[in-house]
């Protein structure tokens, strides 16, 4: 939803520009249409950046932490590597 604002705010300072060239209206319609693209994006980007920042939020609220989770990660990847190693042997046992 946001990108469609974003886009459709871009189209209308494309079209005002387009109609200040053709002479159709003075710059005020260009000057304001652009602050509203500029709006339009810094509020798509302010509502990333809170859903980065919760996700972080989160992640922490649940006991994690970004390093204790790599370390997990690689733990984890150990195990089941292990594992497979092990039933490789296994299998070529007579």
């Amino acid at each position: 939803m946001l990108d469609s604002a974003v886009k459709d705010a871009a189209r209308g300072s494309e079209i005002a520009l387009n109609e200040y060239q053709a002479g159709t209206v003075d710059y005020t319609t260009v000057a304001t249409a652009q602050a509203t693209q500029l709006s339009t994006e810094e509020s798509a980007l302010n509502v990333k950046q809170q859903r980065l920042l919760s996700t972080v939020s989160l992640i922490g609220d649940l006991g994690g932490d970004w390093a204790e989770t790599g370390r997990r990660a690689d733990r984890a990847t150990r195990v089941m590597r292990h594992s497979a190693e092990t039933d490789a042997r296994t299998r070529r046992l007579p």
